[in-house]
């Protein structure tokens, strides 16, 4: 008897193990169909897509704007004079010609297969023209054909590029015969002696910080960043120095700068005996 209930059970499960491998094998297939009918689906769609939009004539929109740049190409390089060069961009137009020599490993960008890039020209003429005047982006945008996104991003680069490349090789306190030349200049011009250079702070307007708003607003009524600079007889920066908010006294800013600390030092006239 128990050998007869023991097939029994086995026949069972056997029964049973087939019933589930085979149900098994049906739900695989009938998802495998499934697929193949959305594949199919799809592909027709793909067709019918493609058909119709062979037929149809679709109007794109402009991936670029048409913006023209007249004005710097046939005005300024062609009919602007020393004078002008100099009312515009505060410079001559051979010191701007230097200038975009110095900049031109940092700032020249490659030309793509979609467009050319902007040269360094025209990138460092916004700058100079922005610094030099204040235009809004929107005007510079219609001056120099280049939209105003780009304006933002070309101010902000060529900027960078000049702190970089220019400041610590123009803007450093001078020493030995160059000090010299700078106390015999003052003496000479403005009857000061042992003058190595005339130093004053002024406020650079900013927008209302988010925060300590209160700490950039100054003595004169509108928010600002201190400055702090010193200037040779030729009214050439020997050195600068820029961070402080404008309620914070000029005294302050002094005796927490560079050439405070180096003049206490005895380190500001050094190779003069």
């Amino acid at each position: 008897m128990e050998v007869q209930l023991m097939k029994q059970i086995l026949m069972k499960k056997q029964a049973y193990h087939h019933s589930t491998v085979r149900y098994s094998f049906l739900k695989r297939l009938r998802r495998f169909r499934l697929m193949q009918k959305r594949k199919k689906s799809i592909f027709l769609i793909l067709i019918l897509v493609t058909t119709l939009s062979s037929q149809l004539h679709v109007e794109r929109s402009l991936w670029v704007k048409e913006r023209q740049s007249n004005f710097w190409q046939y005005i300024v390089n062609r009919t602007f004079n020393n004078k002008d060069w100099y009312e515009n961009f505060r410079m001559r137009k051979e010191t701007f010609m230097y200038l975009c020599k110095e900049l031109d490993k940092e700032v020249r960008k490659k030309d793509t297969h979609l467009r050319c890039a902007i040269t360094v020209e025209l990138r460092v003429a916004i700058t100079i023209w922005f610094l030099s005047t204040g235009t809004p982006y929107r005007v510079l945008a219609h001056l120099f054909g280049v939209s105003r996104s780009s304006i933002c991003l070309i101010i902000r680069q060529v900027c960078t590029a000049i702190v970089k490349v220019l400041m610590r090789k123009y803007i450093k306190y001078p020493s030995g015969s160059a000090l010299i030349s700078v106390i015999d200049g003052f003496k000479a011009k403005c009857g000061f002696p042992n003058c190595g250079g005339a130093i004053d702070g002024s406020h650079i307007p900013i927008s209302s910080p988010v925060e300590f708003h209160s700490d950039y607003y100054n003595r004169k009524g509108w928010y600002s960043m201190i400055i702090q600079a010193v200037a040779d007889h030729k009214y050439r920066f020997l050195d600068i120095y820029i961070g402080w908010p404008g309620s914070v006294h000029d005294a302050r800013v002094f005796v927490n700068s560079p050439i405070y600390n180096k003049g206490m030092d005895g380190n500001l006239f050094n190779g003069l005996t």
